[in-house]
């Protein structure tokens, strides 16, 4: 009989802690800040496929993944822009109207050109120029991983460049 109740009192005991370590796991998942590892798994997986896949942001976002990246945004068939980041370098084309333009940041400098077009503008910035909000597009782009090259950020040499630092007396504020 003694023996037989303390099967029956060591059956209760484990079954007690069964059911407790159970609630405290489910506690545990409610909690704010915790993280399954089913959940773990899963952002990972996620995180590695949008390394892979891309994503949709703004330019800023995407630099500062600080992976080369090709991004593109359509607004309308008349409206899109193609660019390509690396590091903090910037390429882009925008097509507006079926005119043709083009856009190199590097060393917080810009310069832009038309397409057809042997003037462009060169202006330089104080500080950072990703800083700048009013010189960063604000629209989404969509991202994707892709090999830069680092001639892209080169302005053509065929283009003459009007300083609009120097036209202005000084550096861009």
């Amino acid at each position: 009989m003694k023996k037989n109740l303390l099967i029956i009192l060591l059956i209760i005991v484990v079954l007690i802690i069964i059911l407790l370590s159970g609630i405290v796991v489910i506690n545990k998942q409610k909690r704010p800040g915790f993280v399954s590892n089913d959940l773990r798994i899963s952002q990972t997986q996620d995180t590695i496929n949008n390394q892979r896949d891309g994503f949709t942001g703004k330019l800023k976002q995407a630099l500062l993944k600080n992976i080369p990246l090709k991004c593109s945004w359509k607004k309308d068939e008349t409206f899109s822009a193609v660019g390509y980041l690396k590091g903090k370098s910037y390429y882009g084309e925008v097509i507006r109207d079926g005119k043709k333009s083009y856009l190199i940041i590097k060393n917080n400098c810009m310069w832009t050109w038309y397409e057809n077009n042997k003037q462009g503008a060169k202006m330089c910035f104080k500080g950072d120029v990703w800083d700048q909000q009013n010189n960063i597009p604000q629209e989404d782009y969509h991202c994707a991983q892709a090999s830069v090259s680092d001639d892209m950020f080169i302005p053509p040499a065929d283009i003459s460049f009007l300083d609009i630092d120097k036209q202005m007396g000084g550096e861009e504020e």
